[in-house]
């Protein structure tokens, strides 16, 4: 009978790199349960959504980035915006407009940091799952659909 004292739920990023430690560490007692190899890091149906990271961020994924191929550092006035069929840039004036959705992703994003890094803290010494449910925010991210 086949001893496994690590089970890994989830073959995205993390739990690949997870075992990959496991493995370095000369731990092989270990087994992956996930429905895809790559998790999140895959396509919708139709191939219009990607649900894995769009963006890394240097201080979440720590342990994650050697498995990553990075790309060139995203500038912000290169990006484009689209709503309505109408296109713009940050350097626009027609953007003035949007500045409070700006505003409000931008507060979005740090208040996600703050969550996810305080989550990953307190996942050294707790199950995730019990992490999330102490946390409402991140309870309600967790329960929120990829594509919504």
């Amino acid at each position: 009978m086949l001893k496994i004292n690590t089970l890994i739920i989830g073959g995205g990023i993390s739990g690949l790199s997870t075992a990959y430690n496991l493995k370095k560490g000369g731990f092989s007692d270990f087994k992956i349960i996930t429905e895809d190899i790559g998790g999140r890091v895959c396509f919708s149906k139709d191939g219009n959504v990607q649900y894995g990271a769009y963006y890394v961020m240097e201080k979440i994924y720590v342990n994650t980035r050697k498995f990553l191929k990075l790309g060139r550092k995203i500038n912000r006035s290169e990006m484009f915006y689209h709503k309505r069929g109408e296109t713009y840039t940050i350097l626009q004036l027609s953007f003035i407009k949007y500045i409070p959705q700006l505003i409000r992703l931008i507060f979005l994003l740090l208040k996600f940091k703050r969550h996810y890094i305080k989550f990953k803290k307190e996942s050294c010494f707790r199950p995730q799952d019990e992490v999330i449910k102490s946390d409402p925010y991140l309870l309600y991210v967790y329960e929120t659909n990829a594509e919504k």
